[in-house]
């Protein structure tokens, strides 16, 4: 009979029973991942929690007992017994009293120190002095910094495409440009570029234009000076809102270069034939070699591939077209929109305003922060940054509307620290610096129009720079800028609808107008030119509103009806004495602008094929040549009248 087995052999037939059985149900690694699945679902899931709250949560009378079990372990405060044992506890005792006076006693006794180390020490804490002096400015002084802004393309309707790495790519929607693109649009389409607040382009449908490359923004205007635009064909608006002290905008279009600083553009054709048409303000027109034409409000012009524009015919424009009006439109209100974004951006770099206490303290940092600065050059640079302070506080004070007066203090503050500059100014490198600072303060305020809360700003800049020695700003070039803004103004409200009104602001203008026929008065050419322009958009604006109304009264009772377009067969009317004598010393301006001999020449020779199509040309050249050194670029305009009067068959 065999014996039964024993404990010790069951228990370890079961653990070969279990190894065994292990290894045929041991999970495989997918099965794991969805048990630990399973497991984590129940165990996050809210109701789960809020079944455990409940199950965990105490009853009623459970919760009485915990709270009177602990209370009853609380011992009763006595709060006399308490503070009694707080103070025994953080007084001295006697001993300890005795030792610390000890001690105190004993660094009370003269000690003698030899006098290098007291030299030392009055060193050391004029060190710190300095330090903590020269950081001061840093608390109180908000850093120079320029924003920049982006160039952004914007779909107004239909198909858009940008062409990128040789592939069109659609446009979907508001997209940054970085680096030059082709854009194309199509049936019916059109798009919006709004390049920073220099200006804007808009393309009608079909249309394809070559976007340069724009430098950084946050460098300045001079910095940030784009290559050539190229129109290939279509219908292209352009309004660019750069002053002439900065480099303006260049577009290729059929072989000839369109040059704008200011103003609005319209374009349309193809590769080989372009139609240009001027409505606000100036184009100038030319060919690599020279040969200028400039065209002013109401100007048209076609330049074909392969021909000289100068020998185009300038046309007057007719009546505007509905595209033409509705851009002009949007010129207006971006315009406004792009003053309205230099006046904040000025602003937010005020700092502490003069409204407020600790205004003064500024000033002493300021001050601080000059008396610590070392060299002609670094010196100049700080005053011309104190100055920036003074524009940025004016327009702070502008846009919070804490009154007029406070911000015309501010800026008569700014002419006096730019002038101080000026004075301090010493080597070309420091002229260099003020030039530089009043193209970008300029150029930082360009947009703004008389109807503008920020024209405060452009007016007291303007006058500012024109005051200082050396500087590239003249009287009179500020006195025509001035008065064009105003004829702009007046003309964006007479296109309102609103003829009466701007009316009257025509008739405040009287005596500045009086100077475009005052043969005494130092305004260039150029900017006569563009006034009687401006004044012939204004009285054809009038004429239209008069029609449109059936009053035909209003352009009558003005006085503007003399700048309406001279009838057919009317020739130009010539120049004054006055203005032979501006043009052609701004001809020579512009030459002594080069320092080599030979570039002054090449600036001559492009001057002189610019006069080609100018009926005043020979009285220009005549004065040209008594202003110019006898010995030297004289002889060469003597060589010029020689190849005009070859060219002309003997008339000059």
């Amino acid at each position: 009979m065999p014996l039964p087995p024993s404990p010790s052999d069951e228990s370890d037939r079961a653990a070969k029973a279990l190894a065994a059985t292990s290894r045929h149900v041991v999970p495989t690694q997918e099965q794991r991942k969805i048990i630990k699945r399973n497991m984590l679902r129940q165990v996050s899931a809210p109701h789960a929690l809020l079944r455990a709250k409940e199950e965990l949560k105490p009853a009623k009378a459970q919760s009485s007992q915990i709270w009177q079990a602990i209370l009853s372990r609380i011992a009763p405060l006595h709060t006399e017994h308490f503070w009694e044992k707080l103070r025994s506890l953080s007084s001295a005792s006697d001993t300890l009293k005795l030792f610390l006076r000890r001690k105190l006693l004993r660094r009370l006794e003269p000690v003698s120190v030899s006098s290098f180390m007291r030299i030392g020490g009055y060193v050391v804490a004029f060190g710190v002095f300095l330090l903590v002096l020269r950081a001061s400015p840093m608390l109180f002084l908000a850093p120079h910094s320029r924003a920049a802004s982006s160039v952004v393309l914007i779909p107004v309707q239909g198909e858009v495409s940008v062409l990128r790495d040789g592939l069109w790519q659609p446009l979907t929607g508001q997209m940054t440009l970085k680096g030059a693109v082709r854009i194309r649009t199509g049936e019916a389409s059109s798009v919006t570029l709004i390049v920073r607040d220099d200006g804007v382009l808009r393309l009608g449908e079909n249309t394809i234009v070559d976007v340069p490359d724009f430098p950084d923004s946050s460098q300045g205007k001079l910095a940030a000076l784009p290559e050539e635009f190229g129109f290939e064909s279509g219908t292209l608006w352009i309004q660019a809102l750069m002053p002439e002290s900065a480099p303006g905008w260049m577009i290729d279009a059929a072989g000839a270069h369109v040059a704008i600083h200011e103003g609005s553009l319209s374009m349309q054709g193809q590769t080989d034939r372009v139609a240009l048409e001027v409505w606000d303000r100036l184009a100038s027109v030319f060919e690599t070699k020279g040969n200028e034409v400039a065209l002013v409000s109401g100007d048209g012009l076609t330049v074909r591939s392969g021909e000289n524009p100068s020998q185009g015919a300038v046309t007057v424009l007719a009546e505007q077209s509905p595209w033409v009006i509705d851009n002009l439109k949007r010129d207006a209100v971006h315009r406004s929109e792009v003053a309205l974004l230099q006046q904040e951006r000025l602003a937010k770099n005020a700092g502490i305003l003069p409204t407020s206490p600790l205004y003064p303290v500024k000033r002493v940092a300021e001050a601080v922060d000059m008396m610590l600065t070392f060299g002609s050059s670094a010196r100049t640079q700080k005053l011309l940054d104190q100055a920036d302070t003074r524009l940025n506080e004016a327009a702070a004070l502008l846009a919070s509307g804490s009154g007029s007066q406070a911000a015309q203090n501010t800026l008569q503050e700014y002419k006096t620290t730019l002038l101080a500059a000026a004075v301090a100014t010493g080597s070309g490198a420091q002229q260099d610096l003020l030039n530089q600072q009043l193209t970008s303060d300029v150029a930082d305020v360009s947009a703004a129009l008389p109807s503008d809360a920020s024209y405060l700003l452009k007016k007291t800049v303007l006058e500012a720079g024109a005051s200082l020695p050396g500087s590239q700003l003249k009287p009179e070039d500020v006195m025509g800028t001035l008065l064009v803004d105003a004829l702009s103004s007046i003309t964006h409200q007479a296109q309102e609808g609103d003829a009466p009104g701007s009316i009257l602001a025509f008739k405040s203008l009287s005596s500045s107008i009086a100077l475009l026929d005052d043969s005494s008065s130092r305004l260039s050419s150029k900017v006569r030119k563009e006034a009687r322009a401006s004044l012939t958009v204004l009285a054809r604006t009038i004429e239209q509103s008069d029609r449109s109304g059936g009053t035909g009264t209003v352009l009558a009772s003005s006085g503007l009806e003399r700048y309406l377009p001279s009838p057919v067969g009317v020739g130009p009317i010539p120049l004054t004495d006055a203005e032979v004598d501006a043009y052609a010393q701004a001809i020579k301006s512009r030459i002594f602008l080069y320092k080599m001999p030979r570039s002054r020449y090449d600036q001559l020779l492009a001057e002189s094929r610019a006069l080609d199509s100018n009926p005043d040309q020979g009285r220009i050249l005549r004065r040209l040549y008594y202003i110019l050194p006898p010995n030297g670029l004289a002889q060469y305009v003597r060589t010029e009248f020689q190849r005009i009067r070859k060219d002309k068959g003997g008339i000059i």
